[in-house]
């Protein structure tokens, strides 16, 4: 069993439990996710199958999107609705429009500096930020460049004041803060009540399987590795230079008569075209090209 379920968690569960509920229903010897998703939020989360759990960094270099919907004039201890309210400014006491929004949304399109919230998984001299957020110690966190590529605007609510945006970034990015920092900049402050990631990578939410899905369609719901792949070239050596390389020597890349950018990976088959791992494209001292199998599958 080896490939990916890009599962739909339900609100109300933790990424952890996810991974052990697709783990038990599949019956899975190994699983892991590629990037956590809170307990409060829904939507897709990637969960690797026994080999293919080495992939698991990879396949979270790809761009994420979300549908937040922040609540304006309303922040909170935690940034998010599990806090603590800080502020809660009276309906009529906001004059926020669209367009103001529509405005500075703009203004965070981009590369930028993002400070993690206090209340992340975050570790900082062996403790997770949370923790000290708990005992109600707040520590200096670094700026992290994070890049967003797009955010637009869904629907605006003018009585409440419940905004809602879709939001294209990197991986990294804290959509809670990205809320806190929108709302600071129009005035009037704003947390985040709800969130869904709709993509990550190449999963997207319209194609994602439940719980219920998994219990009657069992292994139908793996997408095979080789499709989460396929955006990689391919190399098929003779089975000489595949045992060299499956046994983790080096080969010069001139043997096998192709040519691949230094850094770039690439998809190794055996004789038989059955994707065996990753080679990865290395340089040697005398400017020689290599090639290495980096993630065995």
């Amino acid at each position: 069993m080896r490939g990916v379920v890009n599962f739909y968690k339900p609100l109300g569960m933790s990424s952890n439990t996810a991974v052990g509920r697709v783990k038990k229903i599949l019956g899975a010897k190994k699983c892991g996710h590629t990037g956590t998703l809170d307990p409060k939020a829904e939507g897709v989360l990637p969960i690797l199958l026994d080999k293919c759990t080495c992939l698991s960094d990879m396949l979270m270099e790809g761009s994420k999107e979300y549908l937040a919907t922040l609540h304006l004039g309303h922040t909170t201890t935690t940034l998010d609705s599990e806090g603590e309210d800080i502020t809660l400014l009276p309906r009529e006491e906001i004059s926020v429009t669209r367009e103001d929004v529509e405005e500075v949304i703009k203004t965070f399109v981009g590369e930028i500096d993002q400070i993690p919230p206090m209340f992340s998984a975050l570790s900082q001299n062996g403790v997770r930020l949370y923790r000290l957020a708990r005992e109600g110690v707040e520590v200096e966190r670094k700026p992290r460049r994070i890049t967003i590529y797009s955010i637009a605007l869904e629907e605006f609510d003018d009585t409440e004041y419940f905004v809602k945006i879709r939001v294209s970034c990197s991986k990294g990015t804290y959509i809670r803060t990205l809320a806190d920092d929108i709302g600071a900049r129009l005035g009037c402050g704003a947390m985040l009540s709800h969130l869904a990631r709709t993509k990550t990578g190449m999963f997207s939410a319209c194609n994602a399987v439940t719980i219920e899905d998994l219990e009657s369609k069992g292994e139908a719901c793996i997408t095979p590795i080789e499709d989460c792949l396929s955006q990689y070239d391919e190399i098929q050596p003779i089975e000489f230079f595949h045992t060299l390389l499956f046994n983790g020597q080096k080969v010069l890349l001139s043997k096998l008569k192709r040519d691949f950018e230094v850094g770039s990976y690439v998809r190794l088959l055996d004789k038989e075209g059955v994707l065996t791992g990753l080679a990865l494209i290395t340089e040697n001292e005398e400017g020689k090209k290599l090639i290495s199998l980096d993630k065995r599958l």
